[in-house]
C-alpha cells in the first residue's frame, strides 16, 4: 500500500497534467488516487473535470456529485445528479449504475 503523502503527490501530478490538457495522464492519476483516497473531494472535482473536457457530461456531473456529497453540500449534489439524469442514456452500463449508486448516497445524506 501506498503512504498517503505519496497519493497528494500523484494527486498534484494528476492536477498537473490537468493543467496541460494531458487528459489521459491526468485521469490515470487521478484515478489511482481515487482507488485508494475516494474521501478526498479534490480527486472528484478533477475527475469531473477530465470527464467533462473528454465529453463525457454525465459522468462529469456524477464525479462532481460525488465531490459534492463528501463536502456535504447536498443542493449542489442533487443539481449534479439531475443534470446526469438528463445523460443517462449516453452513459454505459457502468456509469448509470453510478448513477443509481450515487442517487443512493444521497438519499442516506437526507435521512
Amino acid at each position: 500500500k501506498i503512504k498517503p503523502e505519496l497519493f497528494l503527490t500523484r494527486l498534484h501530478l494528476a492536477e498537473a497534467y490537468l493543467a496541460l490538457d494531458e487528459l489521459d495522464k491526468s485521469y490515470d492519476n487521478f484515478s489511482v488516487v481515487r482507488q485508494e483516497m475516494p474521501e478526498w473531494p479534490s480527486v472528484w472535482h478533477g475527475l469531473g473535470i477530465v470527464y467533462g473536457k473528454k465529453g463525457y457530461i454525465g459522468e462529469s456531473h456524477l464525479a462532481l456529485a460525488e465531490e459534492s456529497l463528501l463536502k456535504g453540500e447536498k443542493a449542489d449534489a442533487k443539481f449534479h445528479i439531475k443534470a446526469a439524469s438528463i445523460y443517462k442514456d449516453d452513459m454505459g452500463e457502468p456509469a448509470q449504475k453510478w448513477l443509481v449508486e450515487v442517487q443512493k448516497a444521497l438519499k442516506e445524506k437526507d435521512k
